[in-house]
């Protein structure tokens, strides 16, 4: 699986995230590279590499994964 290892960080370094509530980011060879409320911003910041898109939730909102396979 491409992104296992971003994955793995994401479980991991779940304190990291607290800043990020609210807004995505992209996860690239274990860091967090771009983080925006704009997802479209994200990808485009990130456009030449193959990176993990994760919309890190508010408190009470449920998780959502998004991946784009260049």
């Amino acid at each position: 699986m491409q992104f296992q290892e971003e994955h793995k960080w994401l479980v991991q370094h779940s304190n990291e995230l607290e800043k990020h509530r609210g807004k995505w980011i992209a996860i690239y060879k274990n860091k967090i590279v771009v983080s925006d409320e704009n997802l479209q911003k994200v990808r485009k910041k990130t456009k030449n590499i193959a990176a993990l898109f994760f919309l890190v939730p508010r408190k009470g909102e449920e998780n959502y994964i998004l991946w784009v396979q260049l």
